[in-house]
Parts: structure tokens; sequence; C-alpha cells
């Protein structure tokens, strides 16, 4: 986490789109360290400047000692850091029948928890020739921008495809929290990228929020 001075600065989030601008005082860096997730921004600086760093350590220490500062971070986060994919995966979140009443709070943890990839099309995200073990289901998978191609294999090898999923479908919302083995094959039909989010990150967040459990 970084703190600023004497220095302007252009946080830069998705597609490039300018954000906001930082000056003396501001701050950054305050997402990935709060939910050890990637960085969300690029911040880049429109002159020379002086810049603080805060590490980890540091931080821990300091948030054990003022635990209502951690609060504030956390609610500034949650309140006002809109960036378009944070947004995104909250609405698709909130679709899922058991996330729907759930606070912003633990919505944004689960968002941020969530790992991007990228896949070319015709790439197999789920197949059922695989061996058992790895035909269970640990992740929820929301569909970024692409699409995915659910289909079965049929005695005598022909293909017949069941549905396409397109921008912000949800797979396996439910399976993976029963662990449930897949029953489709899924690849993707484009260029797709995606997030997901493991069943373990799941299970940790609900144990953080009593009213989540």
């Amino acid at each position: 986490m970084a703190l600023m001075s004497w220095t302007e600065l252009v946080k830069l989030v998705s597609q490039k789109r300018k954000k906001k601008i930082l000056m003396d005082g501001d701050y950054f860096g305050e997402v990935s360290f709060l939910y050890n997730c990637r960085r969300t921004a690029t911040i880049k600086a429109k002159q020379y400047g002086t810049l603080g760093q805060i590490n980890h350590d540091v931080m821990n220490e300091l948030l054990r000692e003022f635990p209502d500062f951690k609060k504030h971070l956390q609610r500034d986060v949650v309140k006002l850091f809109n960036d378009d994919l944070k947004l995104f995966l909250l609405n698709a979140l909130k679709r899922v029948d058991y996330l729907a009443s759930v606070s912003d709070e633990i919505l944004t943890e689960l968002a941020y928890s969530m790992i991007g990839e990228i896949k070319e099309k015709g790439s197999v995200l789920y197949s059922m020739e695989e061996e058992y073990s790895k035909q269970v289901t640990d992740e929820m998978v929301v569909i970024f921008e692409g699409s995915v191609e659910l289909y079965l294999t049929m005695d005598a090898g022909t293909e017949l495809t069941i549905e396409y999923l397109q921008t912000g479908s949800i797979l396996n919302a439910h399976n993976f929290l029963a662990r449930r083995k897949h029953s489709v094959n899924i690849r993707f039909a484009a260029n797709t990228t995606f997030y997901y989010l493991k069943y373990g990150r799941i299970v940790e967040v609900a144990r953080k929020y009593s009213q989540f459990a």
C-alpha cells in the first residue's frame, strides 16, 4: 500500500479508462492488501513526485492496533470503489439465489476473491472423459466476455449441443457447494475471459462472517 506526497497520479481501470486523479495524501493498493487479490487498477505518474510505501507486516500491525482503520478502509472499498469489473461481478453474484440477500461487504470480498483467466476458442473447460477425481466441481464460474458451449458426446462419437452461454452467465453455482461431478462437457465457443471462485475460498469467507455461514 502506498501513500503520496508532492505528486499527481492517474488511476486507470479496465479498458484503460481514466478513473480518478490521485493527489497529495491519497493512497492506493488497499484493495489488493485487504482482499489479498491481484491489483485492480494501473497507476501512472503524470509528473515527478514522492511516494511512501507500507509493507504487509507493518500494515498488519497497524490494523491490529487500530481495527477501526481497517473497517474504514473496507467501507471505502465497498461504497466508493466502483470499477467496472467489481460492479459486473457483484451483479452476477447477486443473481445467485443464496447470495441475493447477502450484504455488499461480503459480496465485495467474494468478488475480489475471484480469479480471472482467458481461454482460446475451442479450449475445454470441463470434459466427461476426464478421470473421476477431476470431474468433481469445486469452483463457480462467471463468464465476463465471450461464450461457452455445453454439449454431450453420444455413443457413436457424434456431439449434441445443449446450449450456448454468453457474457454474464454463471456456471456451477450450486454444484460446487455440493462438490458434485459435472454432468456435461463445456468448451469455449469464442476467445473468453472468465472469473472463478473456489469452494475453499467461499468457506473461508463464511467462517469470517457469521451471518453468512
